[in-house]
Formats: C-alpha cells, structure tokens, sequence
C-alpha cells in the first residue's frame, strides 16, 4: 500500500514537470506577451465620457489629529 502511495507521488510529481516544460515551450515570446497585455490594458482604460469633471477632495482629519495640530 505505500509503495503504491509513493509510485501515484512520483506520477503526480513528474505529471507536474512535464505540463510546466510544455506550458514554457509552447507559450509565445515574452515580446508578444507584453505587447498584448499593453493593447488590452489601453483598451480598458479608454473611456469616451464629455461631460467629466475633476473632483475636489478635502482631507478629514480625526480629532485627535486636530487636537495635536492647534
């Protein structure tokens, strides 16, 4: 029973190297890597709203913050 044990951990070990050997020979070069995320993220940040405007943020100190600053 543990001979059967260690052979399933050794078939699950080298299952593991051999699906990351071919998942790094079969993924496209790191270029085309970069530049496809760089096109997607343009993508995601484009936004067509006209009518935006900047907010004004003031800062909300706690009281305590306020006692130590007068």
């Amino acid at each position: 029973m543990i001979r059967f044990f260690l052979y399933l951990i050794i078939f699950w070990i080298v299952y593991e190297i051999v699906k990351r050997v071919i998942r790094f020979l079969t993924s496209p070069s790191t270029e085309q890597n970069q530049n496809r995320v760089h096109t997607q993220d343009t993508r995601r940040n484009k936004t067509e709203y006209k009518n935006v405007e900047d907010a004004d943020f003031t800062e909300i100190k706690s009281e305590d913050n306020k006692k130590k600053d007068n």
